[in-house]
């Protein structure tokens, strides 16, 4: 009698098509990522040894550095960075997730790319010098000090930072973005700046404003060392000030048909150096105060604002300043070719 062979099915070969497509589909599920910690000294990124597991932080993984100097011979990618301290420095680092700055240096000409969410926070500080470019795509959160001088970032040398995205200042005590030795320091903003905690910011860099800044509570103030350019917007609420200046012999800093919202206070103070100039041209109207403590604004346009106070500085240029309604000269200087009406 002929012997009946039933036909053997090898699953695994149905599986594997079934395997790739959940993948292609984004169903399944991505291997978990891992925290690799640099091991405290100074060292090459690429360097598998320098990590606390096998190989180096990839694209999934979280990259931590709590001491030592992690250096960056060619451009990585990581998922997610967490820093407390020690030292980032040499080519550039993109983050496609979220990261955490705690503390801790970044430095070099290399640019960090932060295309997730930040968080800058606690009360200590962390610093960006060299010619670092730290650029933040998605949402940052600067906030979380305790008390004044808390969650400062040091911005050093010619190092910069550029804003794509939403830079949420939640700070309830004074804190700084400080300059420390000389340099060109410039925060670029095409994205949109939220000023929400009740405490001062202050800027020690230039500013490049095309995007939306707002002032919702307490005071920003911006002193650059060289000269920048806005022509975006600036929201200034009721009770909020910002303030707006170069610093000694910075060149001028120039606002080119801003437009302005709110009846909050904005103000002309260059830190007390003198010679130090904000410049106007083109059209400009304010619902609130505009106030001068020092320096110079040299308006070369056209400005209205609903009141005007004046307690030092100078207000000077070719074009005209038109206060709707209380105006108060306490001292200071009005001079030039321009009309005060």
């Amino acid at each position: 009698m002929a012997t009946t062979h039933r036909p053997r099915f090898h699953h695994f070969h149905a599986v594997r098509p079934v395997a790739l497509a959940l993948l292609a589909a984004g169903l399944a599920t991505p291997a978990a990522a891992l925290n690799y910690v640099w091991f405290g000294s100074s060292g090459n990124w690429d360097n598998g040894a320098n990590w606390s597991l096998p190989g180096v932080p990839g694209a999934g993984d979280l990259a931590t550095i709590n001491a030592g100097t992690a250096t960056l011979s060619f451009d990585r990618l990581v998922g997610e960075l967490r820093m407390t301290a020690g030292t980032l420095t040499g080519a550039g680092l993109v983050i496609t997730g979220t990261a955490t700055l705690v503390g801790g240096t970044q430095t070099g000409t290399g640019t960090s790319q932060f295309n997730g969410n930040v968080s800058i926070t606690g009360n200590g500080s962390r610093t960006l010098s060299g010619g670092r470019i730290m650029v933040t795509a998605g949402t940052t959160t600067w906030g979380g000090n305790t008390s004044d001088g808390g969650n400062d970032l040091n911005v050093n040398g010619s190092a910069s930072i550029v804003n794509t995205g939403t830079w949420n200042d939640t700070n309830t005590f004074a804190s700084a973005i400080a300059s420390g030795n000389p340099g060109t320091k410039v925060f670029t903003n095409s994205g949109t700046y939220n000023k929400t905690g009740a405490g001062t910011s202050t800027v020690f860099t230039s500013l490049n404003n095309s995007g939306a800044i707002n002032v919702q509570a307490g005071r920003l103030s911006f002193f650059g060392n060289v000269g920048g350019t806005s022509t975006g917007s600036f929201h200034i609420a009721d009770g909020a000030t910002f303030a707006f200046g170069n610093g000694a012999g910075a060149g001028l800093s120039t606002l080119d048909n801003a437009s302005f919202s709110g009846s909050g206070r904005l103000l002309i103070d260059t830190n007390g150096n003198p010679g130090s100039d904000v410049r106007m041209i083109g059209t400009h109207t304010h619902a609130g105060q505009l106030a001068i403590t020092s320096g110079t604004l040299q308006n070369d346009g056209s400005f209205t604002a609903a009141s005007y106070h004046q307690t030092g500085g100078e207000l000077a240029g070719s074009g005209t300043t038109t206060i709707s309604g209380t105006a108060t000269l306490v001292g200071g200087t009005q001079t030039g070719t321009g009309t005060s009406q």
